[in-house]
């Protein structure tokens, strides 16, 4: 089976090495870290009900990074309230 390739598992992946090789810091650093969070259990998670079967699932939040990040895009509708988060540093 594959493994489904995305921003985040990038950042997950290479981040840390690219951080201490390039020695980046401050608000990079964070982005780094935010879009390797994005969809973790380090942005929560919470439980989503199927409408028509009930089941019911656990998801992980996004980061809500909508202008960085495609996936953290598609989980919130057009006009939604940004909420607040912390970077890992």
């Amino acid at each position: 089976m594959q493994t489904k390739l995305s921003v985040g598992s990038i950042f997950r992946e290479y981040g840390p090495g690219y951080i201490q090789r390039h020695q980046i810091k401050g608000q990079q650093k964070g982005l780094i870290h935010l879009l390797a969070d994005c969809r973790t259990r380090f942005m929560g998670s919470h439980y989503e009900q199927c409408d028509q079967c009930s089941y019911l699932g656990k998801a992980y939040n996004s980061c809500r990074n909508r202008q960085r990040l495609p996936s953290a895009a598609e989980s919130l509708p057009e006009g939604a309230a940004q909420s607040s988060y912390g970077a890992r540093g």
